[in-house]
């Protein structure tokens, strides 16, 4: 069973080298393996599958791909009889989904089922999962599913991109245990306790995020700004590491104090890449929780999805979410770990 995820900071930055941090969400995806005469995928684990990139089950087949090839490194084979079914809260009923991470949390979630009994660290599965990315050439950042690997609070480094890149090119050959078990260069997998003292509010727009326009977006900017989105990248990235002290001390306010410098960042670049992040909804989000003496922002690419606001154990959060109510913005009845 993967949580979900939300970022708390460095959502942008993380995916070229930066840090970030985040947060697990009470929201949970399961995938419960089974015998039936129906498999889920017949896996040849000599050949790399080949998954389609518009197949709406890419981020299994390749999960349950790499949990064959583990298991087979084992001495023990899959049958044609093992079955997979996946049960999720990451998206409402009518399939709208929240922003939560749900192709990490699948991808995470898969694995653990398929290798319950061997009993793999979380950095083990974040490992394999990584390279189960490689198969649906994913390039994202994986912060998602270091965050449903770890199931709390985390800080993220992603790893060396060339090195991912190498490994998906001779994923064939690769011994899994000698791979999981390898230090890969620049990755960063810290857990965090959250301070004392900290309240969370999340709130969902109702409208999924969409990413053409923000890839494209973003994209022109670091190309014709390159300068300015290093340095974008790597304030963001203080501000994580600023983040990461403040768990390490238990220093709530400076917690806090870092995540409105989060807010305030990412409301500039988002203004800078043509404010297709912060949506209408989104800043009025932000605006009402602001008004209520928190300190909020988007969480994720923007452009939809949810937004956090965190402030103090003394702080009336049934007021920001009757404000919330009455714009016509829905808090959610979730909590962050």
């Amino acid at each position: 069973m993967a949580k979900g995820k939300l970022y708390i900071c460095g959502e942008y930055a993380v995916v070229d080298g930066g840090a970030a941090v985040i947060a697990a969400v009470n929201r949970h995806l399961r995938a419960i393996v089974s015998e039936s005469d129906d498999a889920f995928m017949v896996c040849d684990v000599t050949q790399r599958p080949s998954i389609r990139t518009d197949d709406s089950d890419r981020y299994v087949k390749a999960s349950f791909w790499i949990a064959a090839r583990y298991l087979a490194e084992e001495g023990v084979t899959l049958t044609a009889h093992t079955a997979l079914r996946i049960e999720s809260e990451l998206v409402e009923a009518d399939g709208r989904k929240y922003g939560l991470g749900s192709s990490g949390a699948v991808t995470v979630a898969v694995l653990e089922a398929l290798l319950n009994a061997y009993a793999l660290s979380a950095e083990h599965i974040y490992k394999l999962a990584v390279l189960a990315l490689q198969l649906v050439h994913d390039n994202g950042s994986a912060g998602d599913i270091a965050c449903s690997a770890f199931g709390q609070l985390i800080y993220y480094v992603r790893p060396d991109q060339d090195f991912v890149r190498e490994l998906g090119n001779t994923i064939d050959t690769l011994n899994l245990h000698e791979i999981v078990n390898s230090v890969w260069p620049q990755l960063v997998l810290d857990r965090l306790q959250w301070p004392m003292g900290i309240q969370s509010f999340i709130a969902w727009t109702g409208s999924p995020a969409s990413s053409a326009e923000l890839v494209q977006s973003v994209r022109a900017y670091k190309t014709n700004n390159s300068a300015a989105y290093s340095s974008f990248v790597r304030e963001s990235t203080h501000i994580s590491e600023a983040i990461r002290e403040s768990c390490r001390t238990n220093n709530a306010h400076d917690f806090v104090a870092a995540y409105a410098q989060s807010s305030a960042l990412l409301t500039e670049f988002s203004r800078k890449t043509g404010d297709f992040m912060n949506t209408p909804e989104l800043k009025k989000c932000v605006r009402i929780a602001q008004e209520h003496g928190c300190a909020a922002k988007f969480s994720g690419a923007g452009g939809g999805d949810c937004a956090i606001a965190l402030t103090y154990d003394d702080v009336d959060g049934h007021a920001l979410c009757t404000a919330w109510n009455k714009a016509g913005i829905m808090p959610m009845d979730w909590h962050l770990g």
